[in-house]
């Protein structure tokens, strides 16, 4: 991916007195590629649910830019985005709908129509879409966590998303992972913290 590697990531590496004799790089893709023997990735974060050690979880939210909202108006539920922009990240494969959870969950995955207006691959341009007022996206709060904060996104139809998903460190089988893996992921860990940062 083209986005940046969190630099407090990096960072929080330096608290271990192991990491001065250890080679550490780190790799940032989109692409899926087996984390086993035969490849040179010793450790990897994925969205998704394998098995291994869980850090943390991301949800898809809905958020606007003001400019947007002030021209369109905020929708009140989710029935309401038939009539909005929608900004469609093309692989989940789901045309002119979206797929939300409602806050208490007891009706699981609800599918709503929306217009689409722009579809990418592209999480990063979908992000640079909904600032510039496009129209509504569904974003991983970890992607859009510090544009909320800012003002530049606002988050619409609080309680309703796509659902909560797990966030996984994941590294090649072995009987006790080596010092550089362990000493990546506790970072990773202590950066995320109990209650993720990017919560909304």
């Amino acid at each position: 991916t083209s986005r940046q590697v969190d630099h407090q990531t990096i960072l929080g590496l330096d608290d271990s007195p192991l990491i001065d004799r250890q080679h550490l790089a780190i790799q940032a893709t989109d692409f899926l590629r087996p984390v086993n023997g035969s490849r040179a990735f010793d450790q990897a974060r994925r969205i998704g649910h394998v098995v291994a050690r869980r850090i943390a979880t991301v949800e898809q939210v809905v958020v606007a830019a003001p400019s947007y909202l002030e021209r369109r108006g905020v929708p009140k539920r989710p029935d309401d985005l038939s009539a909005h922009d929608a900004l469609q990240f093309t692989p989940l494969g789901w045309g002119d709908e979206w797929r939300l959870v409602a806050p208490s969950g007891a009706r699981g995955e609800r599918r709503f129509p929306v217009r689409t207006r722009f579809a990418s691959d592209s999480g990063e341009a979908l992000v640079a879409a909904a600032c510039a007022g496009a129209g509504l996206g569904l974003l991983p709060n970890w992607m859009i966590h510090r544009e909320v904060r800012a003002g530049e996104l606002v988050h619409v139809l609080p309680g309703w998303a796509r659902g909560s998903v797990p966030v996984h460190a994941v590294h090649a089988s072995a009987a006790r992972a080596p010092a550089k893996v362990r000493i990546c992921v506790d970072a990773i860990l202590r950066h995320v913290g109990r209650r993720p940062y990017w919560e909304l």
